[in-house]
């Protein structure tokens, strides 16, 4: 159990405390169980942020180049001819002929997909534990981290690997 806690109850401030050692000076159950799922969710919040920053390097350049070649690989007959002249340059560059691009940023897409929609459905059904344990428990902190833990792991696993599209 973590013992660095910080919580304001009323007008006292307990710095550096366990939950319970903050219970014991006097912090009220309400505040206490409060700051922990806090926390919880602050620690899960911050896990899922940095999967999210796995799969997207917070480039706008490159956000827009992807989303460019998705347009492109899902439609290539309707595509714009210089946008689609430039599309299978890149490919050709990759050693790619058109069909083999569209392939490759398709699967990257999907893949891509489906990496943000587990990281979504990851932290929701965290939080949802998290919301769900039982503050009146012995083990109300424990039911807490292994939320936090298990979403951590969830994430990690779920991940793929992508591609060069």
């Amino acid at each position: 159990m973590r013992s660095d806690y910080n919580l304001t109850d009323g007008d006292t401030f307990y710095a550096s405390m366990s939950a319970s050692e903050m219970l014991a000076a006097g912090a009220g159950v309400a505040a206490v169980t409060a700051m922990l799922r806090g926390s919880a969710l602050a620690a899960l919040a911050e896990a899922a942020e940095a999967a999210r920053r796995k799969i997207d390097d917070g480039s706008p350049g490159k956000l827009a180049e992807y989303l460019a070649k998705r347009e492109i690989a899902r439609d290539p007959a309707a595509a714009d001819p210089a946008l689609l002249t430039l599309f299978d340059r890149e490919g050709a560059a990759r050693g790619l002929d058109r069909a083999g691009h569209v392939a490759d940023v398709l699967t990257t897409a999907t893949a891509l997909n489906a990496a943000i929609l587990t990281i979504s459905a990851v932290e929701k059904e965290a939080r949802a534990e998290i919301a769900a344990a039982d503050a009146a428990a012995p083990d109300f902190e424990a039911q807490l981290e292994t939320a936090v833990s298990a979403g951590r792991a969830a994430l990690d696993a779920a991940l793929p690997t992508l591609g060069g599209a």
